[in-house]
């Protein structure tokens, strides 16, 4: 049975969050068998992670992220098969503990380099790393990419942190969004 036959099946199904669901009936092959990937693969560490970094919050931060993403849309292309990526993996230097965890998503990603390649190339390999490395607001460092500035604005979102913080003006308009969806 193909990968695509098995993300057929209820029972795989329902192992995806909405976002991947919605995305894999929307989508061509390639980004569903790196969903089929992610969700295998990489989103499943974050279950061994600390209380605040489960897989709620990867999903959280994949969601936020790709409602920015959808936002965005119609002022600059952003490929959603990268940022998914990078929003599965930014925390996963957790891997090897708390501290320096933001660095240490480079060893995490080198470690998948290889399967990363069959959808990306090296440039998008070093985006995916980039945006990873500078991702969170609490460490005073800006992102270096769009990338990076969607997954800094949607972690700020999933975490509830200052809107005021927000890089990206549009980000605000999902803000009002999830507001008025409680």
């Amino acid at each position: 049975m193909s990968n695509i036959e098995r993300l057929k099946t209820e029972q795989h199904k329902s192992t995806l969050d909405p976002v991947s669901k919605f995305l894999l009936e929307f989508s061509n092959q390639p980004i569903r068998a790196l969903l089929i990937y992610l969700h295998k693969k990489i989103i499943p560490m974050y279950k061994k992670f600390d209380v605040g970094h489960q897989t709620e919050h990867v999903l959280g931060v994949i969601k936020w992220s790709s409602r920015i993403v959808n936002q965005l849309a119609s002022k600059i292309p952003i490929d959603i098969n990268l940022m998914y990526t990078v929003a599965a993996f930014h925390d996963t230097g957790l891997k090897y503990g708390m501290a320096r965890h933001d660095k240490n998503v480079v060893k995490v990603i080198g470690e998948y380099k290889k399967d990363l390649a069959v959808w990306f190339s090296e440039k998008e390999i070093a985006t995916i790393i980039e945006a990873c490395l500078y991702h969170d607001p609490k460490d005073g460092r800006k992102p270096r990419n769009i990338y990076g500035m969607i997954l800094y604005d949607a972690g700020i979102i999933q975490d509830g942190d200052d809107i005021n913080a927000l890089m990206i003006p549009d980000s605000k308009k999902i803000i009002k969004h999830k507001k008025s969806s409680k």
